[in-house]
């Protein structure tokens, strides 16, 4: 079973200390419900060349899903990414589950352990290879459990006259706070923090979505308060009416 990172524990190193953070470099901490990792337990501790290779035999997969490497650096006490110069006496081979483009197959799944198979062999690893049907199994109920959450509540701003030219759009987007993210695509943020999406199916258009996406926002934000004020203040720039769909 997956564990989180603090959790693990290994017979020679139980008192270790467990750091709170990790020194990956997007940021990664192992999520239980959302990653399968694998652990690798090698005989002897292996360089850093040979942890990159194996980070690069990752990589090469290309799985549809974010898989990332970590090892565990014994001088700072902590999971970290591979470093050429560095020894390493575990690695961890992790695989999202799934994300909202959808779950990891078991065609993938099987790429994922043979992968991990090879790996453990380069490094001479102990390792228990996972079925990959079960994989797959585990990631269908996951996508199956957050599609239940993954829900847009969107409001329609429809033209009454000719459709909105692009600079028309971006001019009204730009005056309600909303910065372009993308051709017909615009985010209206609070720091870091998503409250509003404004989305455009063509330039010219003659209406425009104005969703919460739920999973993202903020309940103290007030979404479903500022998703009105926001479609009516639209409305009133580019001569138009709130439709709700």
């Amino acid at each position: 079973p997956t564990m989180p990172l603090g959790e693990r524990r290994s017979e020679p190193e139980a008192d270790r200390a467990e750091p709170a953070a990790y020194a990956l470099p997007d940021g990664w901490i192992e999520d239980p419900l959302l990653d399968f990792v694998i652990e690798l337990r090698c005989t002897h501790a292996i360089d850093g060349v040979a942890a990159l290779e194996a980070r690069s035999q990752l990589d090469r997969l290309q799985l549809p899903l974010a898989a990332r490497l970590a090892v565990w650096d014994a001088k700072t006490q902590q999971w970290t990414a591979p470093d050429r110069f560095g020894f390493y006496s575990e690695i961890l081979l992790a695989v999202q589950l799934a994300h909202r483009g959808g779950a990891l197959g078991e065609i993938d799944a099987a790429r994922f352990v043979s992968a991990a198979q090879q790996i453990a062999l380069a490094v001479d690893a102990d390792f228990d290879a996972p079925e990959a049907r079960r994989l797959a199994s585990q990631a269908a109920e996951l996508d199956k459990l957050c599609a239940r959450f993954d829900v847009l509540i969107t409001l329609t701003v429809q033209a009454n006259g000719a459709p909105w030219s692009a600079d028309t759009i971006q001019a009204a987007a730009a005056a309600l706070g909303f910065s372009s993210t993308a051709a017909g695509r615009w985010e209206l943020r609070e720091g870091e923090h998503l409250v509003l999406v404004l989305t455009a199916p063509a330039q010219p258009a003659d209406h425009l979505a104005l969703s919460i996406d739920v999973p993202l926002v903020r309940p103290e934000t007030s979404p479903l308060a500022r998703q009105f004020a926001v479609a009516d203040q639209l409305a009133a720039r580019l001569d138009a009416r709130v439709i709700d769909d």
